[in-house]
């Protein structure tokens, strides 16, 4: 199944609650269980029915990730900065290395063909290549109109109480995009249901993503622009970057995790619309690179989340679905 690179236009601050008991944690950029959540949810509203679902869903999507349009127009795609890049302490300012999260697609294939010395990392923190205050590393200097890729501005809401009428105070993030900031997503879809899946995109991008969507927030459009990417491989392929949410489920076994480098996130939440919290689902997140025993790119799950049937969902609240969490991951092949 080809890869594709879809470019998404962020029209509204964005709230991307991840679960807590107050609304301080929160995601900046679309991840891809959210993503395929939201999209699923409109497939079921749409048609009645998704091909596949739960667990052979017709299409398979990463989380979002920045492009950035410097001043003379040009879309310089961006990627995670991959786990286990070292540097030489030496000759290399630590902090300034940390602080970077980003790197162009020019660094990014060096990366993927040659491995941990794919660049010349910066000495300083005054190299030019550093942009949006060093979270970014380009392969060449390249000027910007904004100075950040996004803004979080937080403010604090009351809550009251239904009986007691006390009032509970709780933090309120939203996250604003600059005017030099674009989303890309990679997706594989059948080709059946590629026409659906794009329609049900920019269904999507019309009513929003996330919290707050009532008023306007996580609205985004859908670019025209679509990139077919062909990562070129050597044979076999054994180890996989990963662009999305990853748990293996029965499939530990199949990772040579230490030969991985991966970060662990935990994916929790509400059922939109509800007040009911779905199970955490502990992951692998994304920029991880993993070792297969095989030639396969890693398999991962859609564990059920929410029972419908559950006994500890209320009465008043009761819900007609199950509620799944894709976690298959998005993965390319590297070639080292």
């Amino acid at each position: 199944m080809k890869t594709e690179v879809v470019f998404l236009k962020p029209l509204a601050p964005f709230h991307l609650q991840t679960g807590g008991l107050s609304h301080e944690s929160t995601d900046v950029f679309p991840r891809a269980d959210t993503l395929s959540a939201a999209l699923t949810y409109l497939w079921f509203r749409q048609y009645g029915e998704v091909p596949g679902f739960p667990h052979e869903l017709p299409f398979r999507i990463s989380s979002c990730f920045p492009v950035v349009v410097d001043e003379q127009g040009n879309q310089i795609q961006l990627y995670p900065k991959p786990l286990g890049v070292s540097i030489d302490p030496s000759s290399t300012d630590h902090k300034m290395f940390k602080s970077i999260d980003w790197i162009d697609e020019v660094l990014f294939e060096k990366w993927r063909i040659a491995g941990k010395d794919f660049m010349d990392i910066p000495s300083d923190a005054n190299d030019k290549r550093l942009a949006f205050g060093g979270k970014v590393l380009l392969a060449e200097p390249r000027s910007f109109a904004a100075d950040k890729l996004y803004d979080q501005l937080a403010r604090t809401r009351v809550v009251l109480d239904r009986v007691t009428q006390a009032s509970v105070p709780f933090h309120y993030v939203q996250t604003h995009f600059s005017a030099s900031t674009l989303f890309s997503i990679h997706i594989q879809v059948d080709a059946a249901h590629k026409d659906t899946f794009m329609a049900l995109l920019r269904l999507l991008g019309d009513e929003g993503i996330g919290a707050d969507r009532t008023v306007g927030m996580g609205q985004f459009e859908v670019l025209p622009e679509v990139i077919e990417r062909e990562y070129t491989e050597k044979e076999p392929v054994s180890k996989w970057f990963n662009l999305g949410i990853f748990n293996p489920g029965g499939q530990v076994g199949a990772i040579q995790w230490e030969d991985s480098v991966y970060s662990i996130v935990n994916r929790s939440g509400w059922v939109s619309g509800t007040s009911l919290r779905r199970s955490p689902v502990i992951a692998v997140g994304e920029s991880a690179l993993l070792k297969t025993a095989g030639a396969s790119a890693p398999e991962g799950t859609i564990p059920l989340v929410l029972d419908k049937d559950s006994e500890l969902i209320p009465e008043a609240v009761r819900i007609d679905h199950h509620v799944y969490r894709d976690c298959r991951g998005f993965f390319i092949p590297t070639m080292h």
